[in-house]
């Protein structure tokens, strides 16, 4: 009943335009449970795309006219049957000109190794058998992984993907289990994700594991948004070389809930625009590596500005507070240079100036999210 709840309230919510998902029939599916317009393992899954205005588009194979119609390809666990070549060159093609592909992998078990090695290899990933059921970390905060320490997998498939990939989470063997790969060469103006596991998005793990639940929520919005635009300016006090590559770290957050995670990257002047999920009033929670958080409302109903001023430096270790933790990273590379922890002014080297910056801001911490 909850979850027959969340997707009701989540549908209300959204304000969703109609967006085509890819989806095999059944002749390409390992069981028919697994039919994600139709299966009756995959109501949840299906719930969470369409209150955010997916709309099914089935076929048998993968050719150029099909894909041209879609905007992202979610293949849910598959059969046996290989790809032809033409199926992988369209798919290759249609993500490098800006496609999103999901794959949800299997333990492999079912002998559909090659099938779906044939579509992971066009973008140098792949993936091989664990079969091991248990809950696995999550590695960083993403778009998709939000700020989940761990899911649960049901059985599948470890990956083998290129260096430039981001790793999303492991299996409890320390295999990688998801990886995303957004902006690399592999997959030009596209989006893959993929992970070892479809049984971790059938209804038996959303209901009874609530990390899964968020992930699968998360994997959608990703997916297929909506979206809108943050544009505006950030500076960064007592730091030499300025604004300039700064990575600062934006999650928003909606009805309470974290919502998004972006990464923003302020050009020379402080400029910046990004992405983000929209959803209407929401709080924003900004932070540098080493500056103090600040949050501030904002409307992500359309397109909107929102500068901010980091004006509190020092927190070293990042712990969104300044004190006896970033004293010591400093006072423990005082007098190195290079790129050392502990440089918090930019210039190269760990020194007085860094100390200082520690102490006047002794005691302080930063703004969080609701």
């Amino acid at each position: 009943m909850k979850r027959f709840l969340f997707i009701a309230l989540l549908a209300a919510a959204c304000a969703c335009q109609a967006v085509n998902v890819g989806i095999f029939d059944g002749t390409r599916l390992y069981e028919s449970r697994f039919d994600v317009q139709s299966g009756a393992s995959m109501t949840t899954w299906r719930g969470l795309w369409e209150a955010r205005g997916g709309v099914w588009q089935k076929t048998t194979t993968l050719t150029p006219q099909f894909l041209s119609g879609v905007s992202v390809f979610l293949t849910s666990s598959i059969s046996t049957t290989w790809f032809t070549t033409d199926e992988q060159a369209a798919v290759v093609s249609w993500v490098k000109g800006g496609g999103t592909l999901i794959v949800t992998g299997d333990c492999l078990c079912t002998g559909a190794d090659d099938a779906y090695n044939q579509l992971l290899n066009g973008f140098g990933a792949s993936m091989e058998s664990t079969g091991w059921h248990d809950y696995g970390p999550v590695l960083k905060s993403t778009r998709v992984t939000l700020d989940l320490t761990q899911v649960f997998i049901a059985g599948g498939g470890f990956l083998t993907v290129p260096d430039d990939a981001t790793k999303l989470w492991l299996d409890s063997l320390g295999y990688v289990s998801g990886a995303v790969m957004e902006g690399v060469s592999e997959v030009g103006a596209g989006r893959l994700l993929v992970t070892g596991d479809t049984d971790m998005f059938t209804n038996p793990y959303l209901t009874s594991y609530p990390e899964n639940a968020r992930l699968a929520d998360a994997i959608a919005a990703w997916a297929i948004g909506p979206f809108t635009t943050i544009a505006g300016n950030v500076s960064v006090a007592d730091y030499i070389p300025g604004p300039a590559g700064v990575p600062v770290t934006l999650k928003l957050y909606q009805s309470g809930t974290l919502a998004d995670v972006v990464k923003i990257l302020p050009n020379a002047s402080g400029a910046y625009t990004a992405s983000v999920l929209s959803g209407g009033v929401s709080t924003a929670v900004a932070k540098p590596p080493h500056w103090l958080a600040l949050k501030q409302t904002v409307d992500t109903s359309a397109p909107f500005t929102a500068n901010w001023d980091f004006q509190n430096n020092g927190d070293a270790d990042n712990s969104n507070s300044i004190g006896f933790g970033d004293l010591g990273t400093v006072l423990s590379n005082f007098g190195t240079t290079g790129a050392t922890d502990g440089d918090l002014n930019g210039d190269g080297a760990v020194g007085l100036s860094d100390l200082g910056i520690v102490l006047l801001g002794f005691g302080l911490a930063g703004e969080q999210g609701p």
